[in-house]
């Protein structure tokens, strides 16, 4: 009988913001991940978190440094508004341990207009 470890988790996470998408983008974990799993909601919100899983498209295939890092859009989103993050990795049905982060979308900038 052989064990299975849970998969890496991720990590060194960088949040790309507008007013109303926050793009997360991090470096694909060593070893096998089969999907990542994000989860957000608004701080103070009492709602329950909005869910995205991202599937990897090949998850055993051996990863390198210089490949493409994974990038998550989370879109309509509010402006200024502090967003909590919660991400780990799956594979073999096994979760890997939580990562949190959070990030604020930018304000509304308005234009005034010099007549």
């Amino acid at each position: 009988m052989h064990s299975v470890t849970g998969p890496n988790p991720v990590s060194n996470i960088a949040p790309l913001v507008d007013s109303n998408n926050i793009t997360l983008e991090w470096p694909r974990p060593e070893g096998r991940v089969e999907m990542y799993v994000v989860r957000w909601a608004a701080e103070g919100e009492d709602e329950p978190p909005h869910t995205k899983n991202i599937t990897e498209q090949n998850p055993s295939a051996p990863h390198r440094s210089e490949e493409q890092p994974v990038r998550v859009l989370i879109g309509d989103l509010m402006p200024g508004v502090k967003y909590l993050f919660e991400i780990h990795t799956v594979s073999y049905h096994l979760g890997s341990d939580t990562t949190k982060l959070a990030a604020r979308t930018s304000k509304l900038m308005k234009l005034h207009l010099l007549k």
